[in-house]
């Protein structure tokens, strides 16, 4: 191979990993995004909006190990039994692979109780995005569990 196809080849090669890199780091971001937006619809009890961002077959994981469809958590999240603050900006992570994207994150949030009474929150959660056909990324599986909040 000559020098100057060699040197084609390695700025070829170059450019590819930075437009993946690239293109991660935007799916990142915008995976992030609509977490955000998805959390908020929830804590602000807008169910329509955070349907919009669960795939049609959902699962949700709970902290005690019961498995939810989407129907179930929503229906679970309109009971009212507890209230929640927008989530803050939370410490997270987006690992890409292809059309599916886990988003690691945790959070410190309040929550009101049934009982009125006031609840400082750690929560951490696993949420699994998929890339449907139509391009749009939906939420497919979600795990949350509560750590002691220091």
């Amino acid at each position: 191979m000559t020098r100057t196809a060699m040197l084609a080849l390695a700025l070829t090669t170059l450019v590819s990993v930075s437009a993946a890199a690239q293109s991660d780091a935007a799916v990142s971001k915008g995976i992030h995004d609509r977490e955000v937006q998805w959390r908020t619809a929830i804590s602000m009890g807008s169910w329509p909006a955070a349907e919009s961002f669960m795939a049609e077959d959902f699962v949700m994981t709970l902290a005690d190990g019961t498995r939810l469809n989407r129907a179930q958590y929503l229906k679970e999240l309109q009971k009212g039994t507890a209230t929640y603050a927008p989530v803050p900006e939370p410490d997270y992570k987006v690992l890409v692979y292809a059309s599916t994207a886990v988003h690691l994150g945790e959070a410190y949030l309040m929550a009101t109780g049934s009982d009125g009474a006031s609840l400082r929150i750690h929560i951490v959660w696993t949420d699994t995005w998929v890339r449907t056909a139509g391009g749009q990324w939906v939420v497919l599986a979600s795990q949350q569990a509560s750590a002691p909040a220091t």
